[in-house]
């Protein structure tokens, strides 16, 4: 990896200084990401603005907000629309204002003509091997740092697009009325370039570099959570429609107050920096995932731990292939054809 790969990264030289201890054993090459870049621009017509009403896929791209420690979702649908109309797309850092002072100055990243090729280059920082991509005054990492398989983002993204086009108070009246969640429900189908199982435990130190890799980055803790939050909303929603009864008489329209009367209350804050919320806010824009379904790259016994930096055509290839060939065998349906 040191020389670099063609098209994707090279080298900075000379090596960057330590400018803080001073320690000349302590320096480290970074590689610039132009030749990425350059190649992705070949191939995307930037920037990526779609519109959900006129039947258009939605682009999510996480990247790690480097100061602030979290994970960023650029979003290539709207989240709203100015007072002249135009279409806004944003990064709000104070949703949680609890969590810094009031004084402080809003933290904003605007990008309302869409996704451009600096906010997917920020999804694809690799730490201490890129230089942060900045946009907008903010240093951004790769998103794999908090979310390799970015189901948390997906999920808050859907739930926040549905808000905005529903309306809050439909969403809620919706629950107190109908006893009905109105955000539609979604299926997954998770794309994994590694893999969460093995044959065996590899005993050589690069094999235990690489299935540490597979390990670490496989995310498997939020596929299941996602799958238990579901059950949690079916859970929820069946017992709010015990409130409700086809004979309206004030044993039950009693209970549908009781029910909404709770729905109201606030949850205790056991956290300094959390801000308490009503119980229908928790749960105005939970969903369904009707269905999830992985499909992980298998390795052959010639790969080895520096594996994420192979962009060799035939490698990508090989990838492609391997990629049709799962997905034929799990979803026939979906395969329109078959590469050759």
């Amino acid at each position: 990896m040191k020389p670099g790969v063609d098209k994707v990264y090279s080298p900075i030289l000379p090596p960057k200084e330590d400018e803080k201890f001073f320690d000349q054993q302590n320096k480290r090459i970074l590689y610039n990401k132009q030749p990425l870049q350059k190649s992705i621009e070949k191939f995307v017509k930037f920037p990526i603005a779609t519109d959900y009403e006129k039947g258009e896929p939605r682009l999510l791209v996480v990247s790690t907000d480097v100061a602030e420690g979290i994970s960023v979702t650029f979003d290539s649908y709207e989240k709203g629309k100015d007072v002249n109309g135009k279409e806004i797309r944003n990064i709000d850092y104070n949703r949680d204002i609890s969590q810094r002072e009031k004084k402080q100055q809003p933290l904003v990243t605007q990008y309302n003509d869409g996704i451009k090729v600096q906010h997917v280059m920020a999804s694809a920082s690799l730490p201490e091997f890129y230089e942060y991509e900045e946009i907008g005054g903010r240093k951004f990492w790769d998103g794999g740092i908090l979310s390799n398989t970015p189901i948390r983002e997906l999920i808050q993204a859907h739930k926040d697009f549905w808000e905005y086009k529903k309306g809050s108070n439909e969403l809620e009246n919706s629950i107190l009325e109908e006893a009905s969640f109105n955000v539609p429900d979604l299926e997954l189908y998770i794309i994994n370039l590694v893999h969460s199982d093995d044959n065996v435990a590899p005993s050589d130190p690069d094999g235990m570099t690489e299935r540490h890799k597979d390990i670490k980055l496989n995310d498997q803790y939020y596929v299941k959570e996602s799958i238990l939050l579901t059950h949690y909303t079916d859970l929820i929603e069946k017992l709010i429609q015990l409130g409700i009864s086809k004979n309206n008489n004030n044993k039950n329209y009693e209970l549908k107050k009781d029910i909404n009367k709770i729905l109201q209350n606030y949850t205790a804050s056991r956290d300094t920096t959390e801000i308490p919320k009503k119980y229908l806010d928790i749960i105005k824009t939970q969903f369904g995932i009707t269905r999830l379904e992985s499909i992980e790259r298998r390795d052959d016994h010639d790969t080895i731990s520096a594996k994420d930096g192979d962009f060799t055509s035939e490698t990508v290839n090989k990838l492609i292939k391997d990629g049709y060939e799962s997905t034929w065998r799990k979803d026939p349906q979906f395969v329109l054809h078959q590469q050759k």
